[in-house]
This record gives C-alpha cells, sequence and structure tokens, in this order.
C-alpha cells in the first residue's frame, strides 16, 4: 500500500513540475517579448525624434533662404511677381507644418513623447 501511494505522489509530483516548468518558460518568452516591444517602441519615439529634429533643420534652413531675398535691391517688375510667387509657397509650407505639429500635439505631447523636440518645433512655426 505505500507503494501505491508513493507511487501517486510521484504522479502529482511530476505533474506539478509539468506545470511549473511550462509556466516557467511561457513567463520567460513572454518577458522577452515584452521586452522587444518595448525597444520597439523606444526606436519608434528616437526616430520620431530625429524626423522632427530633421523638420527643424529644414524650417532653418528654408528661413536662411528666404532671408537672402529680403536684401535684394531694385526689384523690377518680374522679380516682384516672383517673390510673391515664393510668399505664396511659403504660407502653404507653413501651413503644412503647422497641420504637422498639430497632429504631433494632439497625439504626443499630451502622453509626454518627444515633448521638448516637439515644442521647438512649434516655437520655430510661431516666428
Amino acid at each position: 500500500m505505500t507503494m501505491l501511494t508513493c507511487e501517486s505522489n510521484i504522479d502529482k509530483i511530476s505533474q506539478t513540475f509539468e506545470k511549473v516548468r511550462s509556466l516557467s518558460y511561457n513567463e520567460k518568452r513572454n518577458f522577452i517579448s515584452t521586452e522587444e516591444s518595448i525597444n520597439t517602441l523606444l526606436d519608434t519615439i528616437n526616430e520620431l525624434k530625429q524626423s522632427v529634429n530633421s523638420k527643424k533643420q529644414t524650417i532653418d534652413s528654408f528661413v536662411g533662404i528666404l532671408e537672402q531675398i529680403t536684401w535684394l535691391n531694385d526689384l523690377d517688375e518680374t522679380c516682384l511677381i516672383k517673390i510673391n510667387e515664393i510668399i505664396s509657397l511659403s504660407r502653404d509650407f507653413h501651413a503644412t507644418l503647422i497641420r504637422y505639429y498639430n497632429s504631433l500635439a494632439e497625439n504626443l505631447i499630451a502622453k509626454g513623447i518627444a515633448r521638448r523636440e516637439i515644442q521647438i518645433s512649434n516655437c520655430l512655426l510661431m516666428t
């Protein structure tokens, strides 16, 4: 009779061992996928920050180009028409950047993601 009880205990211990091993393995696997997900999220946030900084550099360059024409003198009618076209294109570019900023602000600043980079872009757009 003791032998039967001992075998019964061994079966229960073996079943418990299998359950614990399976749970442990699954948790380790889930931890790795969770860690990978977090790393992917952080990589995406860094890419976003780089994109915002790149747009900032584009704006800085754009402003520099526009500043060059402010120093021109003795402009004829053709030049004034071209400058007027540049102003229209600049307004369109500005409106596009504002839409981009608003989209970022609504979705990311409220969540604290890339806040500093986006706020810098806002300062550039409002000048």
